[in-house]
Order: C-alpha cells, then sequence, then structure tokens
C-alpha cells in the first residue's frame, strides 16, 4: 500500500516558461477551458497544496468557483509553511474550507482556522507531510505550486502526475519566474539542482488555444 496520497502536480506556463510576471504578481495564462479543467481537478482530490510564496504572492482562496465548475465540495488546503510565514488575514483562514498548515518543528506559530501540523526540523520534510495526510483519510492532492513546492515534490519523487498547461503568450523580458524553481527552505528533498528531473510523456490535450502536457515519472510501473 502506498504510504502517501496520490499527488497530481498542476501548473500553467508561458510559452517561453514563465509562471508568473517578474515582480511575482500573478499572470492570467490559463484560458477558461483550462480554469474549468483545472477546478474540476479541485472538486476531485482531496486536498490542494501550495506553499507560502504562493499564499504571500497571489492570496488565492484555493475553493472551488462555481463559475468554473459546480460542486459543493471544497478540497482540503494545505500550506508548506516551514516559518510561520503566512500573513494571518490570507484567504485560506477565511473558515470557508479546512484549512492544514504544515511547518517546522521549531515553528511556533498558529493560524487562525487552520490546524497546524509540524514535520521536520529547519523546514518541512515533504515525504512526512504526505505520510501525515494518508493517515488523516486524504488520498488525493492536488500540488497547484509554486515552484519550490513543484521542484520538491518532484525532485524527492513524491508525485503520480504532472500537468503543465502551455498558454499562448510570450512574456519576454525580465527575470525568470519559474514553473520548477529553487527548492529554498520549503523541501527535504536533495540539494543538487543540475540532476535531470526525467518524465514521462503520458497524454497531451489541446485545450482552447494552448496544450495541457501530462507526464510521470520515469520510473513509474503503475
Amino acid at each position: 500500500m502506498m504510504e502517501r496520497p496520490r499527488v497530481m502536480v498542476n501548473c500553467a506556463l508561458t510559452v517561453d516558461g514563465r509562471l508568473a510576471n517578474p515582480d511575482f504578481s500573478p499572470l492570467e495564462i490559463s484560458c477558461i477551458e483550462d480554469k474549468k479543467y483545472v477546478h474540476m481537478l479541485r472538486a476531485s482530490h482531496d486536498a490542494i497544496m501550495v506553499g507560502v510564496d504562493t499564499v504571500i504572492h497571489d492570496d488565492p482562496s484555493l475553493l472551488v468557483k462555481k463559475e468554473y465548475f459546480k460542486s459543493d465540495k471544497n478540497p482540503i488546503r494545505v500550506i508548506i509553511d516551514s516559518k510561520g510565514r503566512s500573513p494571518k488575514n490570507a484567504r485560506v483562514f477565511d473558515g470557508m474550507a479546512q484549512t492544514i498548515v504544515i511547518t517546522a518543528e521549531e515553528c511556533k506559530e498558529e493560524f487562525p482556522n487552520a490546524t497546524v501540523i509540524r514535520a521536520g526540523r529547519g523546514r518541512v520534510d515533504l515525504a512526512k507531510a504526505l505520510q501525515f495526510l494518508k493517515k488523516e483519510g486524504i488520498s488525493s492532492v492536488l500540488v497547484e505550486g509554486g515552484g519550490k513546492i513543484i521542484y520538491s515534490i518532484l525532485r524527492a519523487q513524491l508525485f503520480d502526475r504532472f500537468r503543465v498547461y502551455i498558454g499562448p503568450m510570450v512574456l519576454g523580458a525580465g527575470p525568470t519566474i519559474r514553473a520548477v524553481g529553487d527548492s529554498g527552505g520549503e523541501s527535504s528533498a536533495s540539494t543538487d539542482k543540475y540532476i535531470p528531473i526525467r518524465l514521462r510523456l503520458c497524454d497531451v490535450q489541446r485545450i482552447g488555444n494552448g496544450v495541457a502536457l501530462v507526464f510521470e515519472p520515469e520510473n513509474n510501473n503503475g
């Protein structure tokens, strides 16, 4: 039996590989068809996971929006936040859905309308965090970013599917905010950033004027 939930990573990129504007502000990449698909994914997963930088820069609600997909179910919101930096007035703490903050053992922060779990010393141990979620009855997790969390999940081989929507847009100049970024302080993954993470392409979908590529780990035998 798998010791963690099934994990799907999802993100949207420009043609030149950008995830966000150079100032970290959100970039509207997904078309309406992709937004509908992503909200269907949210409704079909037990939990949705993001890192603290996504909470700080995007302030997402992480709810299933009825204009994109009609559902009475919202996923449990899981925030990976090693140092307790999430703003306490962030929308993920609005009480509209269950929220879990996973932080490092040294962090003493508490958050409104949220359960705080401590997993790992110095920074969150993602393998332990996922094992905890499995024990809590969570069987599927949708990871939506940001780049540090995506990198960490991929590097540690803690995923089953990696879906990338490429929108018809080129951002061009400015610093690159990558979909798969440096692991930073939010991961227990290897610090060797230069070994490629090899994937196997398992599906290609044309969505609106963009395309979605779906990958699985290269060594996946299931």
